[in-house]
């Protein structure tokens, strides 16, 4: 039976926690439950609204 693992929270802590489960077994079954469809970095917020960055630029589904 394999393994799954359930992480409530899609932001930068529940983001890094999934990639670090992932390079420690690859098998590992990863859901990420979060109330967005995408993960938007927060520090580059100001970079957008600058002009500085698109939106693509700062964020990933």
């Amino acid at each position: 039976m394999s393994k799954h693992v359930v992480i409530l929270g899609g932001g930068i802590g529940g983001l890094a926690t999934a990639y670090n489960l992932r390079r420690m077994d690859k098998n590992l079954r990863i859901t990420v439950v979060s109330g967005r469809p995408y993960f938007g970095f927060t520090p580059s917020w100001p970079h957008l609204a600058l002009g500085w960055r698109k939106f693509e630029d700062i964020s990933i589904p």
